[in-house]
């Protein structure tokens, strides 16, 4: 049976349970999925499409652990979308264009040079959480150095201090990448909601992952 079909018949057989719909954390999901095709506020539809795509011995292991797959799959998404909208956010920026010439693309963090300013370097940064976050297995290690890059970022230009005192997170963040302090600190400030956003993001993400 297709991942799709089990997931409809598993929510058809328990949708006679109403009182479990509506307390059991584990069927969250299609408790929103349902609401969203009553209400026309449909749960993004390449969410439903990855859910879709779960491995068969997942649904087989029953209702827990398909929760817990969907929330791992919310969680990358959610890095993605954040991620792809600082990506974008960050290209248009005069300092990014500045730090890489020629409008293009920054390679990957390891290779960023010591010079590169902030917006360059957080470019690069949701570069790869996007990237990791649209692979099925991704690699834990990249996605710690590219949270680490982040909150550099936002304690080279004063942000990190200012909202969140994490002393877990600095205590971790062994492997740096070099930015030139001050060359986009106010771009990184008129844009600091959506590097919040991400942050948030990848943090749940990692208390996900193996």
């Amino acid at each position: 049976m297709a991942s799709a079909e089990r997931a409809g018949l598993v929510f058809k057989r328990t949708s006679e349970s109403t009182q479990l719909l509506e307390s059991d954390p584990d069927w969250a999901f299609w408790r929103d999925w349902y609401q969203g095709w009553l209400t026309g506020n449909h749960i993004d539809w390449e969410i439903q499409r990855r859910v879709a795509l779960i491995e068969e011995p997942i649904w087989e292991a029953g209702p827990t652990a398909v929760a817990a797959e969907i929330e791992k799959i919310r969680a990358a998404f959610d890095v993605e979308k954040g991620a792809r909208d600082l990506e974008q956010a960050a290209a248009l920026s005069p300092e990014a264009q500045r730090g890489i010439g020629d409008n293009k693309p920054p390679g990957p963090i390891d290779d960023l040079p010591n010079t590169a300013n902030e917006v360059t370097v957080i470019w690069a940064v949701a570069q790869e959480l996007e990237a990791q976050a649209k692979l099925g297995k991704p690699d834990r290690s990249r996605v710690v150095r590219a949270r680490d890059a982040l909150v550099l970022v936002l304690k080279n230009c004063g942000l990190w201090m200012a909202k969140k005192i994490d002393l877990a997170i600095d205590m971790s963040i062994k492997t740096t990448v070099p930015t030139a302090v001050g060359a986009g600190a106010l771009w990184i400030t008129n844009n600091q909601d959506k590097l919040w956003t991400l942050w948030e993001a990848v943090e749940r993400w990692l208390s996900l992952m193996p």
